[in-house]
């Protein structure tokens, strides 16, 4: 047998201890080719598989980021110094290659389950509610923590309470890193131009919030765009738009929301009173953070220039929601509090808005309506307080709701209540034909404000008329 093919097969065979290793299976020492050539392949084998899980996400219009390896790697040091901790304990020199090879073989196979998840739910083809996320990503990381563990209690030797020492070492080792800097958060080894990773300083990237730049430009930005608002007309009845998109990690909702201020400034007027809060990494120098301090911020300023007996505030959240009703306000690695819908309410009366719109783009949004609603109110939401909202993932343009409502509905109405109604029938029969579970959206209007809105679309209707 040639060196290529014993090589291989030694490949093989550590392959396969590992998948017994991961369904913990025990296994001997004999079950693996133990050499550090094997052990660098094995390692070479799991920057490869993150490299596809990023080309396959970003697609191959894109370019290798250098500087993705650190991250990517950071498991590694700790696991050698765990492996030689462990050999040096046992006075076993052949456990200082043994376990980090059967650490590695098993990494494999996590990976590959973990890759193929991640791009089932980020191209859509699965449907998992929001309260499953958090395990579905802290469950890859906490499987290979527990396999480590269990592949060095199968391959040490001595007695029981010494093995489950050496087995704790490994697993902390693989822990570390994954708790400190998850694959998530790390450069990607792939990824798009636009995506904003020069690598130098002026790049924005997941770390865009850890930039000098972005960190004292910050409270000027939200300055400028609020000191921005216009004061609103006497004896006019004017709207004011304040959108935000609160999940920094995915495109979607920054792309949304400008489509959703766009349509408004050019159909329903809110040019120079309208203003985005977006968490992204690529628009850290351009427009304020969506924080609960921001939006709270803004809607202080929109209640003080607002004629409040006249004037209506639209408001439009767009991200992840919890079971619990939380929206998400995520921006890594920043520690930023969910919108609560109380907190919400408290907000909007604090800032002495008298007339308000909310639509809510989530997950389990329609835990907003009962805290919002009121007489001069109008509360929409995606989904309703049991159900997932779809459309969300690193290839979406839009939600669903999105699309149906603001894309599609409102550009052929002025009447908020009558998009609605129209977008709901599209988004069920668009559920339906995908074989999904109905989102079910709702909607509450208060009698005041669905007069109010009645004489502001009359109002609109006869401007677009005249100006033809």
């Amino acid at each position: 047998m040639s060196v290529v093919s014993a090589f291989g097969v030694g490949l093989l065979q550590n392959l396969r201890a590992g998948l017994r290793l991961a369904v913990f299976r025990r296994v001997e020492r004999q079950s693996f080719s133990v050499t550090v050539e094997q052990l660098v392949a094995l390692v070479l084998i799991y920057l490869l598989l993150g490299f596809l899980s990023d080309l396959a996400e970003y697609g191959f219009e894109g370019r290798f980021i250098p500087w993705g390896l650190p991250g990517a790697l950071f498991y590694l040091p700790l696991l050698l110094l765990a492996a030689y901790i462990v050999s040096r304990r046992g006075q076993d020199a052949a456990l200082a290659v043994l376990i980090p090879v059967a650490v590695m073989a098993v990494g494999e196979w996590i990976a590959v389950v973990s890759a193929v998840l991640g791009l089932l739910l980020d191209f859509d083809w699965i449907d998992l509610p929001e309260s499953s996320l958090a395990l579905l990503y802290a469950g890859p990381p906490l499987w290979w923590l527990l396999t480590s563990g269990f592949a060095a209690l199968s391959l040490t030797r001595g007695g029981l309470r010494a093995r489950l020492l050496e087995a704790a070492i490994v697993a902390v080792a693989i822990s570390v890193p994954l708790v400190l800097l998850p694959r998530p958060s790390t450069a990607p080894l792939w990824m798009t131009n636009d995506e904003g990773w020069s690598g130098g300083t002026q790049g924005t990237h997941s770390y865009a919030w850890a930039s000098e730049a972005a960190f004292y430009a910050q409270p000027d930005i939200l300055r400028r765009n609020l000191a921005a608002v216009r004061a609103g007309r006497r004896g006019i009845e004017e709207m004011y738009f304040v959108g935000v998109a609160g999940y920094a990690a995915e495109d979607v909702f920054r792309d949304e929301l400008k489509v959703v201020k766009d349509l408004y400034d050019r159909r329903f007027d809110t040019l120079g009173r309208s203003i985005s809060l977006i968490n992204n990494p690529g628009t850290t120098l351009q427009s304020p953070i969506a924080s609960v301090t921001s939006l709270q911020r803004t809607l202080i300023r929109v209640g003080r220039v607002m004629n409040r007996d006249e004037d209506v505030l639209f408001l439009y959240l767009t991200s992840h929601g919890s079971d619990d009703h939380r929206f998400a306000l995520e921006f890594w690695p920043l520690r930023l509090r969910d919108l609560e819908p109380v907190a919400l309410r408290a907000m909007l009366d604090k800032a002495g808005i008298k007339w308000r719109i909310v639509v809510v783009s989530a997950c389990y949004a329609g835990g907003f309506i009962e805290p919002l609603k009121d007489e001069r109110t109008l509360v929409i939401t995606a989904a309703d307080a049991h159900h997932t909202s779809f459309g969300c993932g690193a290839r979406s343009d839009f939600t669903y709701f999105g699309k149906a409502y603001f894309d599609q509905a409102l550009r052929t109405t002025y009447s908020f209540t009558a998009a609605f109604d129209a977008a709901r029938h599209s988004i069920e029969a668009r559920e339906q034909a995908e074989g999904r579970t109905r989102s079910n959206p709702q909607m509450v209007i208060g009698p005041e404000m669905a007069r109010k809105l009645g004489a502001m679309e009359r109002r609109m209707r006869a401007v677009t008329h005249a100006t033809r």
